[in-house]
């Protein structure tokens, strides 16, 4: 007997939050990535342009604004540029991909494809954020 859709959908999402949220917030940021896209956010927010990008004054143009639009956000919701703030969007949205490719196999009869499909969710999205 297969387990339930929901218990799936519980068991993937209290994995993914132990995965990727547990000690979100207590290291600082790892270079070179982390400090530069908290520095291109901050620049966005105290700059007030959310269109251009700046990183220390120069234009930042090596990626789209969604992500840092997605730290900023995160920054007023968690209250300051905080390792947390900043990490959370990633972590959020890793969870979020975990969770849909972990869903969309149920639509099909094969229930070794969920499983796989989970799995390979899931060590994508690790990928991702490591």
């Amino acid at each position: 007997m297969s387990p339930q859709p929901w218990a799936q959908f519980a068991l993937l999402l209290a994995f993914c939050l132990i995965i990727y949220f547990v000690n979100l917030g207590q290291w600082d940021l790892w270079n070179p990535d982390e400090p530069r896209y908290a520095q291109v956010s901050r620049e966005m927010v105290n700059g007030g342009d959310w269109i251009l990008m700046h990183r220390n004054g120069a234009l930042y143009t090596d990626k789209p604004p969604l992500f840092f639009w997605a730290v900023a956000f995160s920054t007023f919701l968690w209250g300051g540029f905080t390792p947390f703030a900043v990490r959370f969007p990633a972590a959020l949205f890793g969870t979020l991909t975990v969770l849909e490719v972990g869903r969309l196999p149920h639509k099909s009869s094969n229930g070794a494809s969920n499983v796989y499909a989970q799995h390979r969710g899931h060590w994508q999205g690790c990928k991702g954020s490591l």
